[in-house]
């Protein structure tokens, strides 16, 4: 797949994710990069070489326990696990500076949304926290100072707190299409809107 291609599919694939995590009514997928501002909402550096990165799409998670939470994910539209592996690592990574850098109140959730699994085991078991220490181990060289023992430099607190943070969302496209339509969503939203105004 030539760059302009894979472009093309990584902005088709945010789109469709971003479509279906609303379609789910409990989403509020507001912030799409790189638009509307949402790259000041999605970005941050890394701590050594001051490089920036960034999410795919964040926003707001609607009611019951999740109501008013923030989320950040990244979305991967391949349909070969090509790199993947490396890839969700270095999201692992990324979760853990974004965490260390703008706090619990600003990283409730981060979502990993995809169409290809990337390995053969249950999704809780890619996220534990000793994946995420081994992912930023591998990512040391941008997070940590120069001879530092990233070992020991490791925060073992934010590894626990991001594995708790992480949700894997495999999509298929036949699955993209069994969701509520536009109208039973707004219905949705109207019925949860009267019974906040009631209240």
């Amino acid at each position: 797949m030539t760059g302009e291609a894979a472009q093309e599919a990584g902005r088709d694939g945010v789109k469709r994710a971003k479509l279906w995590l609303e379609a789910t009514s409990r989403v509020d997928a507001k912030w799409v990069n790189p638009y509307r501002g949402a790259d000041k909402k999605l970005r941050t550096t890394w701590p050594v070489d001051g490089q920036p990165f960034s999410f795919d799409l964040g926003g707001l998670l609607r009611y019951d326990e999740y109501d008013g939470q923030v989320f950040y994910a990244e979305v991967k539209n391949y349909s070969w696990p090509s790199d993947l592996k490396k890839q969700f690592d270095e999201f692992l990574a990324k979760c853990y500076v974004w965490y260390q850098t703008k706090g619990a109140e600003w990283s409730d959730h981060f979502v990993w949304v995809t169409w290809v699994p990337h390995e053969r085991a249950r999704a809780e078991a890619l996220a534990t926290p000793a994946k995420v220490r081994a992912a930023v181990v591998k990512s040391a060289a941008r997070i940590f100072p120069a001879g530092a023992d990233p070992s020991v430099e490791v925060d073992q607190a934010a590894c626990q707190a991001v594995s708790d943070r992480v949700w894997i969302i495999v999509l298929s496209e036949k699955q993209e299409h069994l969701v509520p339509s536009r109208e039973h969503l707004n219905l949705i939203y109207a019925h949860e809107g009267s019974k906040e105004a009631a209240s």
